[in-house]
């Protein structure tokens, strides 16, 4: 995945500025360039220099971090090398430190996911913790306000993550939204995050909102996908009413696209024309990219 500067700075910690003078000054990374001649990173990259700024936190100073990580450099592996046993075990640690309610200990353990590329940490690690909150929750495991606590922890993470994939202005625009009634946005996050990776700029309104207010953004700003989460039971009347109404509103140029668990099973669910359902954030993406190759 490639990352523009301020993406960087915001994945790392580290400011663009200073990112620029090591550059020029010790050569530990040489991103590409855009053709518009954008500094770009890759996830080696990140996690090399994350590994600068993990090294000058204990109290290195720059040049004997810099020493250090080019001794470490033939076994730095790229990101994506993080096996899953090791994933599973920086989620549980996460886990554990958020039900203690333990702010410092979840900081420490998330940054130990800083190797871990964002849409990996987003499936592999956020979501699915929140999912066993969620079902601790259930089960009489976990008290509401452990699950509070989590899910605020998580959120903050989520939108660091929305800030560091940013796409540039150039790429075609996704709304992306939960209707009125709608409590639930973490799946609707997930899928944000993932098209804005995939070069869509993202405009994320969030849940329950009403239907004429989103009518009002989709025809002012004519978007090339709608994407909307659906996670409250909608029986298929409900649901047939819901997707019509959203692609009523929606320009005949915005393509409509849901997901989520309140939707009916494909065996009772009526087929609305010009509207697409998602079971995964993966075939939103197959979605969209067959779209794009057609349109």
């Amino acid at each position: 995945m490639s990352y523009r500067i301020q993406s960087v700075a915001r994945l790392t910690g580290i400011a663009a500025a200073t990112l620029r003078a090591w550059e020029r000054r010790y050569h530990l990374v040489a991103p590409g360039r855009s053709q518009k001649g954008y500094r770009l990173y890759d996830d080696e990259d990140v996690a090399r220099l994350t590994r600068i700024k993990a090294m000058l936190d204990e109290g290195l100073r720059i040049g004997e971090a810099v020493e250090r990580v080019r001794r470490e450099s033939p076994t730095l592996l790229p990101a994506d090398s993080a096996s899953p046993q090791e994933v599973a075990a920086a989620r549980e640690g996460l886990l554990a430190a958020l039900l203690e309610m333990d702010r410092a200990a979840a900081v420490r353990a998330y940054d130990r996911l800083a190797f871990v590329p964002p849409l990996r940490r987003l499936d592999d690690v956020l979501l699915p913790l929140l999912h066993t909150v969620g079902d601790l929750w259930a089960c009489g495991d976990a008290h509401v306000a452990q699950e509070h606590f989590a899910s605020a922890f998580v959120r903050e993470r989520l939108a660091a993550l929305m800030e560091a994939l940013e796409a540039p202005g150039a790429g075609p625009e996704a709304v992306c939204a939960g209707l009125a009634g709608e409590r639930h946005e973490f799946g609707l996050i997930g899928a944000a995050l993932h098209l804005a990776a995939h070069g869509f700029r993202v405009t994320y309104l969030g849940p329950d909102l009403p239907m004429i207010d989103l009518g009002r953004v989709l025809q002012g700003r004519r978007p090339a996908l709608l994407c909307v989460s659906l996670v409250r039971s909608l029986t298929p009347a409900e649901y047939a009413a819901a997707a019509a109404e959203l692609r009523r509103l929606a320009p005949a140029g915005t393509r409509v696209v849901l997901g989520g668990r309140g939707i009916p099973g494909t065996s009772s669910r009526p087929d609305v024309p010009g509207v697409d359902v998602c079971d995964s954030f993966g075939d939103l993406l197959d979605r969209v990219e067959e779209h794009a190759a057609v349109s």
